[in-house]
């Protein structure tokens, strides 16, 4: 959308936050402006560690957790079949140190604000990340890494037997 601007109304910073936000497959962007008529956009993708296949909708995830759409190709260390997304990030619930009873609201608006203009990323904790990488290790040949609701992350091995970790990703990291 910057064709037919001028080059002194384009602010970087707002361009780097829509491209971020139009490609969540991007780790970081840097925009410079100048004279005359020039944008530069450089780019950092996302290195995607798991492929992550769900009912028609596979998602790559790259080793901080962060889940993207899968867009060319790229190899990854582990494949999870999966009958849901992948166990949240958990969510910091306060942003600030203050006690209960203390709150100011002008500080309150602006953090609110702040998490409004902020990407939209889903991901999960770079811990689960880790934990199946670890358990590629133990999967037997012939079998695949799957996670379900229910029982957390596990396979199931040639024979039909279903082995799984649960939903503790610590448990599964001990496999290290």
């Amino acid at each position: 959308d910057l064709l037919g601007k001028a080059i002194i109304a384009l602010k970087p910073n707002e361009i780097e936050e829509q491209v971020l936000e139009r490609f969540p497959g991007l780790a970081s962007a840097d925009v410079s402006v100048g004279l005359p008529a020039s944008v530069t956009i450089k780019v950092v993708e996302r290195q995607p560690v798991i492929l992550w296949q769900q009912e028609g909708n596979p998602l790559w995830i790259d080793e901080e957790g962060v889940m993207f759409p899968i867009i060319g190709e790229a190899e990854v260390q582990a494949e999870v079949i999966a009958n849901s997304d992948p166990p949240a990030a958990p969510v910091p619930e306060d942003m600030t140190d203050e006690e209960p009873g203390e709150s100011n609201p002008e500080e309150e608006n602006e953090a609110l604000l702040a998490l409004l203009n902020e990407p939209v990323v889903r991901r999960t904790t770079p811990e689960f990340v880790q934990g199946m990488l670890a358990m590629i290790n133990y999967v037997p040949e012939g079998s695949a890494l799957a996670y379900d609701t229910e029982f957390g992350l596990g396979w199931q091995d040639p024979q039909g037997w279903l082995v799984y970790f649960g939903m503790d990703s610590n448990n599964i990291c001990l496999l290290y």
